[in-house]
Order: structure tokens, then sequence, then C-alpha cells
């Protein structure tokens, strides 16, 4: 089958993030964490393929991402490179939104490596939990199965997981993103019954607050 789409086909690309601090902790990481980019990348090319039957790409960033121009760095090569979906990987705890892929516009994942040592859980929450904060929708991977350290097999349960998201699957990106809209509009409505609150109990105004300014603050949020 020809290739039916215009312009450049899109790639994955594969965001190693890691523990930051240096001197001993950093450096222990490096090889595990950067192998499960390899090892996400050669699962993705060796099984997912373009409807004209081209092959995905898969793009790694040049090193770990532990901070805030590591993911500058990152961002400026998926850039050039046609990334259309991110993947991030770990298997350690991060720097939260310093290492975090803040494309508003790129469909993204997270794995966070379930193993013996550091568990990538910690990041993996922590990082759906920012983009819930920006309203960005996000697909959380995490194998159901503890493994070693150094065990790069990747489970069954990851794999669907993975491939679904390289394969960029709007209509879950769709429910996702729904989810998360609603996740913002609770916690907005919650802020307006607050500050109706403190309208009606006379406890917000002061000698630079009127009812009015609050009344304006209520109908901006």
């Amino acid at each position: 089958m020809a290739n039916m789409l215009i312009g450049k086909l899109p790639k994955v690309g594969i965001r190693p993030v890691i523990d930051g601090r240096e001197r001993g902790v950093r450096e222990s990481l490096e090889e595990q964490t950067m192998n499960m980019a390899k090892a996400a990348a050669a699962l993705i090319e060796a099984n997912l393929c373009f409807p004209g039957g081209e092959k995905v790409e898969c793009v790694i960033a040049d090193t770990t991402i532990g901070g805030v121009a590591d993911a500058a760095a990152c961002a400026d090569k998926f850039s050039r490179e046609d990334v259309g979906v991110s993947l991030t990987v770990t298997p350690c705890w991060c720097y939260g939104t310093e290492v975090m892929d803040s494309d508003p516009l790129l469909p993204k994942a997270v794995w966070g490596f379930n193993g013996t040592e550091r568990p990538g859980a910690v990041y993996l929450a922590a990082a759906l939990a920012g983009y819930a904060q920006k309203g960005l929708p996000a697909f959380g991977i995490y194998g159901r199965d503890v493994q070693d350290a150094g065990d790069m097999n990747i489970p069954d349960d990851v794999k669907t997981k993975k491939e679904k998201v390289a394969s960029d699957d709007r209509k879950d990106q769709l429910e996702l993103s729904g989810e998360v809209k609603e996740m913002i509009q609770s916690k907005k409505n919650a802020k307006i019954d607050l500050m109706k609150a403190r309208v009606e109990s006379g406890y917000y105004f002061s000698d630079e607050v009127t009812a009015k300014t609050a009344e304006k603050i209520i109908k901006a949020l």
C-alpha cells in the first residue's frame, strides 16, 4: 500500500529521564536508564508500522534527562526530527517537572519501571499529577510484576501499553483528555464555592477589596 500521508512520517521520541543528583547517584543509573530507552525503541520499531507498510522510527534523546537543560536539548532534537509522540522512560525517582515533556501539542506517555531497587512508580505518579495540573493528557505505563533492576525484558502488559501509545490511539487520548478536563473543572468549581462563601460571610472583604471586586473574581475563575 502506498503512503497516502502528506509530508514526513512522524516518529516516536524516547525520553530517558534520570535522577539528576550527581557524585554517584546519576552516574550509577546512566546505563540502566539508557538501556530502557533502547529497549522501548527496539520494541516499537520491531512491531509497529504505518498503514502504507513503512516502519515506525524512534528517536532517542542524545543523553539521559536529569534537569531542565537536558529536557530543553531533547525537545529541540525532537522538533528537528519530526517527533509526533513522546514516551518518557525511567527506572528511578526524578525531579518531576524539571524533566517532564511540557509540549502541549505532543501526545505523551510515561513508563515507570517496576523494579526492586528504585521503582519508577514514584516519578510516574509525580509526572501524571503534574500533567493533570497542567491539563495535559498523558498515559501512564507500569508493569504488574516486579523485576530485578538489571532486567531489561519488557513484560507483555507493558508491551501492549507501549504499542498502543506509539500507535497514537486518538479515541483513548480524547477519553483521557475528557477525564482531565473534568478533574480541572471540579477543582475550579471548588474554588468558586469557596470564594462565594467568603463573599457571603464578608470574610474576604478589606479596605482594598470590595464586594464588586470579589464578584468579578468569581466570574473570572
